[in-house]
Order: C-alpha cells, then sequence, then structure tokens
C-alpha cells in the first residue's frame, strides 16, 4: 500500500469522510493505509471524528469477540474500526489485553500443568527441561528440543501440555546424513515462564545451574524423577562388550554433581565419582554393579524416560 493519492482522489476522499465514511474503509476504497488517509485530514486540518464511538451493544460485542480468542485487528475488521480503536473500547470497559506469549498462541495450553510439582511427569520433564531446555523470561517462552531418535519423549511432553500443536521439525538430514532432524516443543505461556523460573528454571543456566530447592525438599520418588530426567538431558551410559563393563554418568554443574552424588550415596550408599569436563563437571560410576543399581533406582515404575538410554541401561542387568 505505497501508492500515493491524486488531487482528485484527496477532495474526493475528504468528502466521503465528511459524509460518514471511516480512515479504515477510505483506505480499503483507495488501497492505502488508514494512516495515510488521517494523515491527510490533518493536513487538510479537517477534524477527525472519534472512531471510539460504537453504539453500547457494539461496545459489548468488541469485548465479547476479542474474550473469544478475536486479536484486535480482526475485532477492527469486524467493525470497520482502526486496532487502535478497538484497544481504547477494551480499556474504556475494563477488558485486559493479552500478553503477547497469549497472542502468538494458536493452540489451547496447559498452563497449570507444572503446578504443584508432585506427579512423576511433571518431575521427569522438569529434570528434562533443567538439562536440555531453553527459558526466555522477557518473551514468556518455554523450549525443549531433542533429536530425531529421541522426538518419542517430545510428543509425550506434548500430549500433556499443548496436545492439538504439532511438532516443530528442523531438518539437518538433508545438509548431512549423519546428521538428525532436531524435534522442538515450543511452549508460549507468561504463567508458565513464572511457574518455572520461581522452581529454578533460569535462562542461560549452563554455567550457574543448581538443584532446584523444590525438589531437594521433596521425598526419594521426586530425586528419582527428577535425575532420571536429568540424565536423559545431560547423562551418559556406556556398555562396552568386550570389558562385559561399562560407565553412568551425568555433566553439568560443580553444585548440580555434588547433590547427585550425595542422593545417591544416601539412597543406594553408592560413591559417585566427581572429575572436571572442560569447563563443567562429571559425577559418574564406573563398573557394571554400580551402573545396574543406579539405573534400577532411576527406572523403577517410571513411565517416562528416553528409549534408547533405558535399552542401554537393560545390557547391564
Amino acid at each position: 500500500m505505497g501508492r500515493k493519492l491524486t488531487q482528485e482522489q484527496k477532495t474526493e476522499c475528504i468528502e466521503l469522510y465528511k459524509n460518514g465514511m471511516t480512515g479504515t474503509q477510505l483506505g480499503k476504497k483507495y488501497s492505502v493505509n488508514s494512516s495515510t488517509i488521517y494523515d491527510l485530514l490533518h493536513r487538510c486540518n479537517e477534524k477527525v471524528r472519534d472512531c471510539t464511538i460504537l453504539t453500547k451493544e457494539q461496545d459489548i460485542e468488541c469485548v465479547k469477540l476479542y474474550q473469544s480468542g478475536m486479536v484486535g485487528s480482526e475485532v477492527g475488521k469486524h467493525f470497520n474500526i482502526d486496532v487502535s480503536t478497538v484497544y481504547k473500547i477494551l480499556e474504556r470497559n475494563g477488558c485486559k489485553r493479552r500478553e503477547m506469549s497469549e497472542v502468538i498462541r494458536k493452540y489451547e495450553c496447559n498452563e497449570h500443568f507444572f503446578d504443584g510439582m508432585n506427579k512423576e511427569e511433571q518431575i521427569y520433564y522438569f529434570g528434562l527441561l533443567f538439562a536440555d531446555g531453553s527459558i526466555d523470561t522477557r518473551k514468556n517462552v518455554i523450549a525443549l528440543g531433542l533429536q530425531e531418535r529421541d522426538k518419542h519423549i517430545i510428543q509425550s511432553l506434548t500430549n500433556l501440555v499443548q496436545p492439538d500443536k504439532p511438532v516443530m521439525v528442523t531438518v539437518y538430514r538433508d545438509k548431512h546424513p549423519n546428521w538428525q532432524d532436531i524435534h522442538r516443543m515450543v511452549i508460549n505461556s507468561r504463567y508458565m515462564t513464572e511457574v518455572l523460573f520461581n522452581y529454578g528454571l533460569v535462562p542461560n543456566k549452563s554455567m550457574i545451574k543448581e538443584f532446584p530447592q523444590v525438589i531437594l525438599n521433596s521425598g526419594e520418588d521426586a530425586l528419582r524423577h527428577f535425575i532420571r530426567g536429568y540424565f536423559d538431558g545431560n547423562g551418559t551410559i556406556r556398555w562396552e562388550a568386550r570389558k562385559h563393563s561399562g560407565s553412568l554418568s551425568i555433566t553439568s554443574t560443580l553444585n548440580m554433581c555434588e547433590n547427585i552424588k550425595d542422593i545417591i550415596y544416601k539412597y543406594l550408599n553408592i560413591s559417585m565419582v566427581i572429575s572436571p569436563d572442560h569447563s563443567m563437571y562429571s559425577v559418574g560410576v564406573y563398573n557394571k554393579p554400580n551402573v545396574a543399581k543406579i539405573g534400577e533406582w532411576m527406572y523403577k515404575d517410571a513411565s517416562y524416560y528416553l528409549n534408547r538410554k533405558y535399552d542401554r541401561y537393560l545390557l547391564f542387568l
């Protein structure tokens, strides 16, 4: 809509406006933005009408349409008014505007999924997000992406939180035959972002991560589910067939490693070893009996886990 009006069109436009047409309607008629129409009116010293004046019934309908899920621009089109006019009507009627995270959300979201943090699925996925997820407290976005071979765990979380939203897939296989596509779930929710942030999930967490108190203050089952989720994100389990043995380790900050070590010792009487791992630390065990014992503890009565790591654990039995 970058065209200019001829002098004849400008004159006609002003007359039509005086006769009751709105700036939006004139913009459509002449294929220009409504702002172009209002600029013309101001330059010609024409009084601009208060377009926020709808009937009381229209005001009520405007609010209802917005509350039903319509965005401001859609409501404006319904009444042939500008979106700024819609927001004035909402404000005048005490209707709170939606957060941007709600505006861009197209699918229903169970925003209260992590409330309470006392169920296996909540705690497991909190652990996985703590390891591999990201949170943006400015945009109110939570994201988790895993390789294609682990897509089942992304789909399970999607089914729990926003079942109607398709999983996003970033294609890498076309670039290299050995690369895997990434399956990603993105949640737009101010409420859930605040809940997870208060639980200890923070932006740019890799170097400052601390074991969350909400889990430390819980019982053994919560600790098992959280560590299993965290292991699925930041853990490694290796089986060496030639030696008929292997190892299990988790890479993280020193605080996380020390807490995991203390928890495993408390419940299993196993002493894990902490060692530097580049800029991070690693906590692990390096013999078959201890790997099997920790695996049995983590996977006891579990419904959520990465299949490939669980299958690897079975080799230790």
